[in-house]
């Protein structure tokens, strides 16, 4: 089950390599969901099935979709890996140090289920309306691939790496606070306390920074998150997981542009939660609207 059909890559030579490593991704398992062949089949043996055939494809796809960035060709999975560690070969075309590959696990885990969040809520929707499980996820994709959603570890990153060790960390972050900047990877709809995730994550992302000797961004980062935690407290802001995954993901190797790739293969695993959840006794979603002139 490791090994997608064919034609989802095929297809991948079509797409642009300066398109985003999300959308090439989801080029590529549209054309998979067309090869499940379970797609039809309502037995609840066939309903777990799918998932499972999805989540085996997506690692696969996913690291074809970040290696067609460098005009680099897929490689063939490891059945003697992981799930993370073969995500990781067939991305880098290496095996990390156990350390990196516990460290992607534990990113993948923390993330894999969060509530109905937009994403969950679009595959929810497509769901119900007895659409296959494909559909479903490929809704979550679409909804994920907005910079507000899916795309905040990136930009979180980002901002960091724009930060030249920790007293300029504060600095800038005392100006932007000043100037009423947003940050990203800080505040939460849901965390109104420190995120849980963030403590999970925080040992292996100082570990594997510190093992190529990038220490002094993670004190970059531990001063930027004092300086915004410190000045917002009074409304309750904390940094969030999209503020340390990068972290994670940038010493491993992974390119900037596809850290929310990680994020999509992890959620995913929750969408499909909640969309076989669903199924049994689910009438379709259609919220009503009140119109109110003005």
């Amino acid at each position: 089950w490791r090994q997608p059909p064919r034609a989802a890559f095929e297809a991948l030579s079509s797409v642009p390599i300066h398109a985003h490593p999300l959308a090439q991704y989801r080029t590529m398992l549209t054309v998979a969901a067309c090869h499940i062949p379970e797609a039809e089949s309502s037995a609840l043996d066939a309903q777990w099935r799918r998932p499972a055939r999805i989540l085996s494809w997506a690692a696969a796809l996913a690291a074809a979709a970040i290696r067609h960035l460098d005009g680099l060709p897929d490689l063939p999975p490891r059945l003697d890996l992981g799930y993370s560690a073969n995500f990781l070969y067939q991305t880098l075309g290496r095996v990390p140090p156990e350390a990196e590959v516990l460290a992607f696990d534990a990113s993948l885990i923390v993330q894999a289920e969060h509530g109905l969040h937009a994403a969950a809520l679009a595959a929810l929707a497509v769901i119900s309306t007895g659409a296959d499980l494909g559909s479903a996820v490929l809704a979550g994709m679409g909804a994920l691939s907005g910079v507000r959603h899916g795309g905040a570890n990136q930009t979180a990153f980002e901002m960091l790496s724009a930060l030249d060790g920790p007293s300029a960390a504060r600095v800038w972050a005392r100006r932007a606070l000043a100037e009423g900047r947003r940050f990203p990877g800080f505040g939460h709809r849901v965390y109104k306390c420190p995120d849980p995730r963030v403590a999970v994550l925080e040992p292996h992302a100082r570990a594997v920074l510190a093992a190529h000797g990038m220490s002094d961004r993670w004190e970059t980062y531990l001063a930027l998150r004092e300086e915004v935690e410190t000045s917002l407290a009074a409304k309750r802001i904390h940094a969030n997981v999209d503020s340390i995954t990068g972290l994670l993901y940038h010493p491993i190797g992974l390119p900037t542009s596809a850290f929310p790739i990680p994020f999509c293969l992890a959620i995913q695993t929750g969408w499909m939660a909640h969309c076989l959840e669903y199924l049994p006794d689910g009438a379709m979603l259609a919220p009503g609207v009140v119109y109110i002139r003005r």
